[in-house]
């Protein structure tokens, strides 16, 4: 039991937490190429906050990769969360929002990659260990598609603050 949930429903609460977080994190950075918020905003921080946390308390006897991809997604979504609501996104920390934004939102699809080649059985035929070509041809294109947007994000989100009301 984990949270008063067997293994099977937390699982499907920690799966469903990860996919509202990621649906509503392309809604956060559609907006943020359009140069400004919208309301995916607090659904998507919250529930990849819940997501990276609720990783942790999986039954495991060791330090993973998963759990030190968790900790590097909880501090960029603090700093996006303190960007956000503590310093109202002024100067750069408007930057900072955008970025982490995009930088947690990529954390979360990356893992969604790990797991289809985990899951579907055609993918892990193509990489059963994960460290076949399909699967890094994959995690660098999720990556590099990335790489791209927050970029586009951060300069569009950055300029539009720069434009008169």
């Amino acid at each position: 039991m984990i949270l008063g949930m067997s293994l099977h429903t937390f699982t499907f609460v920690h799966v469903l937490l990860s996919l509202v977080g990621i649906g509503s994190g392309f809604g956060v950075v559609f907006g943020l190429l359009s140069g400004r918020l919208n309301g995916w905003t607090l659904l998507f921080l919250v529930t990849t906050v819940l997501t990276s946390a609720t990783g942790f308390l999986f039954p495991v006897e060791h330090l993973l990769p998963s759990h030190i991809l968790g900790i590097l997604s909880l501090v960029v979504l603090a700093l996006a969360i303190v960007a956000r609501y503590a310093f109202h996104m002024a100067g750069a920390w408007r930057t900072t929002y955008a970025v982490g934004a995009v930088i947690a939102l990529y954390f979360n699809c990356f893992v969604g990659v790990v797991q289809a080649f985990e899951k579907v059985h055609a993918l892990k035929a193509l990489a059963p260990t994960q460290k076949e070509a399909p699967f890094l041809v994959a995690q660098l294109v999720v990556l590099a598609i990335f790489v791209a947007l927050g970029i586009i994000a951060a300069k569009r989100f950055r300029s539009a603050s720069m434009l008169p009301a």
